[in-house]
């Protein structure tokens, strides 16, 4: 019943739009010629499935190309400014001051044993400290002197800055009798 009212309704405004002269004719909507333009749109969605299978099957063969390698030391970790990796390793109950093996060309060129903050001091990451400081890794009067000569070392000023603002007061600095983990 609801239909045939509305039915009828339509006719009547067709109608009296048709008698006076105000009804329009629109053009039948056209058709595509070819599937092109069809194609063309589904492209992309069709990549982008493909790629979502691919990563899905690549990741129950345990390959995780968005993962961080598991042999990753802390220290590497902190090179490479890694801190979800870094809180990983913490909260699995790595030392913040053993030193680690930290790979060539990741700080510098050739193999180095740095602690996590030397690694992240060598890289000039800051915010690397700080993440290491706050999660408790020892910041002493001899650590902090050997960080702030490995700062000036790499003339990086605003690590350099950091660091001796995170000295005690009275700390004299002398970079000749500190141990640099490279000697070039």
């Amino acid at each position: 019943m609801g239909d045939e009212v509305v039915r009828r309704a339509m006719n009547a405004t067709a109608t009296a739009a048709l008698r006076n002269g105000i009804a329009r004719v629109l053009p039948a909507p056209r058709r595509l010629r070819s599937g092109l333009p069809a194609v063309a749109l589904a492209a992309p969605a069709a990549a982008w499935i493909v790629a979502v299978a691919a990563l899905a099957l690549l990741g129950q063969a345990a390959y995780h190309p968005f993962m961080t390698p598991a042999d990753l030391s802390l220290s590497e970790a902190a090179a490479t400014r890694d801190h979800l990796e870094m809180l990983r390793q913490i909260r699995g109950g790595a030392s913040l001051d053993t030193p680690a093996r930290v790979r060539s060309g990741l700080v510098r060129q050739g193999e180095y044993v740095l602690t996590p903050l030397e690694a992240a001091v060598a890289s000039g990451q800051v915010d690397t400290v700080q993440f290491l400081q706050h999660h408790g890794a020892r910041m002493d009067a001899t650590t902090v002197a050997g960080l702030i000569c490995l700062a000036d070392v790499q003339e990086d000023r605003e690590m350099s800055a950091y660091l001796k603002g995170q000295a005690p007061p009275a700390l004299a600095v002398d970079c000749d009798s500190v141990r640099l983990p490279w000697s070039d």
